[in-house]
């Protein structure tokens, strides 16, 4: 569609120095589509990348999303995100303000290193003892 917007960045400030920082693969008829390489797990309700997306179009745009879809390459599968006002706000109120307090008081449990897990966590850098809190693979909060 010609309105559509592909690869739509955003950057929207949620306290003095930290920033909601990501990038929705598609906007389309008022909603998001995110195409994902593996399968999909429903239901979405809970899913943070959806909570985050449903906000930053809401910032943006000043409307929520008609629809968020996560559509699965590996089978084809569409699943669509139902809005939970419960799960959104333990996410806002809950756990972003204490993942950031972790982070600025670099008080990390370092449980991942003894089940295989660090590898997959955008904090080892800092948690291992790196000189930056953050690495390359993290998308979703940026502290400047």
């Amino acid at each position: 569609m010609p309105d559509d917007k592909i690869e739509h960045s955003f950057k929207l400030k949620l306290y003095s120095d930290v920033y909601l920082v990501g990038k929705m693969d598609r906007i389309s008829n008022g909603g998001i589509i995110d195409w994902k390489t593996g399968y999909v797990t429903s239901p979405l309700s809970g899913n943070v990348q959806c909570i985050l997306y449903d906000y930053a179009y809401e910032r943006e745009f000043g409307t929520l999303p008609r629809h968020i879809k996560l559509v699965s390459l590996a089978n084809g599968a569409i699943h669509t995100y139902e809005r939970n006002s419960y799960f959104s706000k333990q996410l806002f109120d809950l756990v972003i303000p204490s993942m950031l307090k972790t982070m600025k008081t670099s008080s990390y449990e370092k449980r991942g290193i003894f089940n295989g897990s660090c590898g997959k966590c955008p904090y080892r850098i800092g948690c291992l003892g790196g000189s930056d809190v953050m690495d390359s693979t993290t998308s979703f909060i940026k502290q400047n």
